[in-house]
């Protein structure tokens, strides 16, 4: 049998501090802030698995498919000889385990909600959705099946680009570490980042400016006219890195991957009209390394777990 994984000190102590809100502190709904890359899936597992062991039945909610599979993908990894994880989101039902991953955007349906039923602890990961309308009402519906039900938020940015205060929904960060504390103790790389001088670009000076970003669709034209660039930048200062790159639309994804391979770099583009399968076949060639480019348009934003990516 595969051995548990095992939590860095960090970790636990995340896992330490959530509980003891729960219980010596009366919290009903703490916040964890953890950077991208230290492993928020793994707390959220063990948090989860913890409960299950104490009897309890637990959600794990997140927006993205890719996020529920990588849930769902810790807890086995944390306790190997569990029942496997429930998902229910989309075409997937599989309400009746201890633990159940599931979307926000499928809970939202009263059906799929009364389904899940009642649920003694609820884990959401990119917590700072949650104060959405649609996504603070099934936390609420969640919350009013049982008299005290124990909600945990988890980000690695506790701010909104809306108005809406994260506030009204998590009452205390109980635990958190920032980037540079993650960098400086050695459980991220320092980043080392290129800018590269395109002539084509210019225009962008020409793209009118709404609400402190560029008018998405005018962007992507001009992405779109400099894509040659683009991938001349890439084949000269990262030819033998396994990527992700970010596209501004759906047209620009495609047209980048195809160059990018004619170059002889392998990439497909991964976007949000993809079929599931057709992502994690995508996914699986980059981990195995019979792909080295993803390129993307706001699908690996959030909760990508991809370890061989380098830049």
């Amino acid at each position: 049998m595969t051995e548990p994984r095992q939590l860095r000190e960090y970790q636990t102590e995340a896992v330490t501090a959530v509980q003891a809100a729960w219980t010596a502190h009366n919290m009903s709904r703490p916040a964890v802030v953890l950077p991208t890359g230290t492993g928020k899936s793994t707390v959220i597992a063990k948090l989860a698995v913890d409960a299950r062991a104490n009897g309890g039945r637990v959600i794990m909610l997140a927006h993205r498919g890719e996020l529920l599979d990588q849930m769902a993908a810790s807890v086995t990894h944390v306790d190997p000889a569990g029942e496997p994880v429930g998902i229910v989101a989309a075409d997937r039902d599989e309400p009746d385990t201890a633990i159940v991953a599931a979307s926000f955007q499928t809970m939202a349906k009263t059906r799929r909600l009364n389904s899940v039923g009642m649920r003694d602890v609820v884990l959401v990961d990119e917590a700072h959705h949650a104060p959405a309308k649609s996504y603070r009402g099934v936390l609420d519906e969640l919350g009013s099946f049982g008299p005290r039900v124990l909600t945990c938020g988890f980000t690695a940015t506790m701010v909104r680009a809306d108005t809406e205060a994260l506030g009204s929904i998590w009452e205390d960060v109980v635990y958190e570490k920032t980037l540079a504390w993650a960098i400086s103790e050695g459980f991220l790389v320092t980043p080392r980042g290129k800018t590269v001088v395109m002539d084509d670009l210019n225009k962008l000076a020409k793209i009118r400016n709404v609400a402190g970003d560029y008018n998405q669709g005018k962007l992507e034209e001009v992405m779109a006219a400099s894509v040659d660039s683009t991938v001349e930048a890439i084949t000269a200062h990262a030819p033998t890195r396994a990527m992700i790159v970010f596209a501004t639309g759906v047209d620009h994804a495609e047209v980048l991957a195809q160059l990018l391979t004619q170059r002889g770099i392998s990439a497909v583009a991964v976007v949000g009209s993809h079929s599931r399968e057709y992502r994690q076949e995508a996914y699986e060639a980059f981990r195995d390394g019979s792909l080295q480019a993803l390129v993307t348009v706001q699908v690996l934003t959030e909760g990508a777990d991809f370890p061989r990516c380098d830049a």
